[in-house]
């Protein structure tokens, strides 16, 4: 009986001294209604904004007004959802060429702006120039270093 009563207590005191030291612990976070994140190069307004928690890229595109005319709209996935204090950044298209070189009277400077001719090769293409000259857009298939894989990829950039 002494045993029965004295492993009673033991179970009591024991029982309140665990009760009484531990207190419950909040561990669902609360999230924040709104994020900042960064948007640079080619939008409207660049700069930080704030945005709701969730938002994509196209809703951080809206608020700095648009992409501008040189954006490189390929290279964005506007459903990526923005994290908070992220930097986007918007980057220029490529150029492409829109006007044509003339055989004739371009410059070193011009020539070597067309698709695959460098120095050496818009060098070759003058001296031609000056020697034969150029009676038809295929004489520059007889520049050496130029043929015909590479006079169909200048053909849409060159005239007379």
């Amino acid at each position: 009986m002494k045993k029965l009563i004295m492993s009673t207590t033991m179970l009591f005191f024991f029982l309140a001294s665990w009760f009484g030291r531990y207190t419950p612990v909040q561990l669902d976070m609360s999230r924040p209604d709104t994020i900042q994140a960064e948007i640079k190069g080619e939008v409207i307004r660049p700069g930080v904004y704030q945005i709701p928690w969730n938002a994509t890229v196209q809703t951080l595109v809206e608020t700095a007004g648009g992409f501008t005319d040189t954006a490189d709209l390929d290279a964005v996935n506007l459903s990526a959802v923005v994290k908070d204090r992220e930097v986007v950044s918007i980057r220029t298209a490529p150029q492409t060429q829109e006007t044509t070189v003339s055989l004739s009277s371009a410059t070193l400077e011009e020539l070597t702006k067309l698709p695959g001719v460098g120095p050496a090769i818009a060098q070759r293409i003058l001296e031609y120039r000056d020697t034969e000259g150029f009676a038809s857009l295929e004489d520059l298939m007889n520049v050496k270093g130029i043929g015909e894989k590479t006079f169909e990829k200048l053909s849409p950039y060159i005239c007379l």
